[in-house]
């Protein structure tokens, strides 16, 4: 199957770049394969929330596909596919990954904020793939950002705070978050139960979808440190 995506011109080049020239395969094998990691996790979590452009005034990009369930999915995912959403995430997506990977760097290396920030990485990423002021600006790229993980730790604070009732106390006994089982990926923390009385393991279960489609570590990146977070600060659990 083929289909046509706008796409902006900073993504344009920023495709080129990593995959060359389109048609893009989007496949579990090959070097797109994280794009095909990546298509499938916004079809199963997307929704019909995206509305169809009017006129497109950026330029199209080819995908194909043969992967059997995002075939069915198709009819579901046209306003999605059309409105451009996909490379725009995808886009964004690694562009959070690269400055995460400077972000280690830098405190390996033990960088100050005056060696180091991350409107700088911001930079590096953007001329990483030779894209100009005009296309996208270091301001509205590194809002974007910015704006992004606000969203991810409200979003995870919430989820978090209902399925495990975090609530504030003087709790100080804790071991912070770690992956175990890696074969069904769940996040174990120590944690003082108000309902025990004691100290207790809790787990938190990786969504299954997540994981059968190899696209869990993100997740499990954010929960894990706004699960940390509460730790630190002494709140215990149900």
């Amino acid at each position: 199957m083929r289909l046509y995506i706008p796409i902006t011109p900073y993504v344009k080049k920023y495709l080129a770049a990593t995959y060359g020239p389109d048609p893009y395969p989007v496949s579990h094998q090959g070097p797109t394969t994280d794009l095909f990691l990546q298509f499938k996790y916004m079809a199963l979590n997307a929704g019909t929330v995206v509305k169809e452009p009017g006129t497109p005034k950026y330029p199209h990009v080819q995908i194909t596909f043969d992967d059997p369930d995002l075939i069915s999915l198709h009819p579901s995912l046209e306003p999605l596919i059309k409105s451009g959403v996909f490379f725009q995430h995808a886009f964004y997506l690694n562009m959070r990954r690269f400055i995460e990977g400077q972000e280690l760097l830098a405190k390996e290396k033990g960088l100050n904020r005056a060696e180091w920030n991350r409107q700088q990485a911001v930079k590096s990423f953007l001329d990483l793939f030779g894209i100009t002021e005009e296309e996208l600006s270091l301001e509205s790229a590194y809002r974007h950002l910015q704006r992004k993980l606000s969203d991810d730790q409200v979003f995870f604070f919430q989820k978090l705070t209902k399925i495990h009732e975090f609530r504030p106390s003087d709790n100080q006994m804790f071991r912070l978050g770690r992956i175990v089982r890696p074969n069904r990926p769940t996040i174990a923390f120590d944690c003082y139960s108000r309902s025990k009385e004691d100290i207790i393991i809790k787990e938190h279960r990786i969504p299954p979808k997540l994981v059968r489609a190899n696209n869990w570590q993100d997740y499990a990146h954010t929960a894990m440190e706004v699960i940390n977070d509460f730790l630190i600060k002494g709140y215990s659990v149900k």
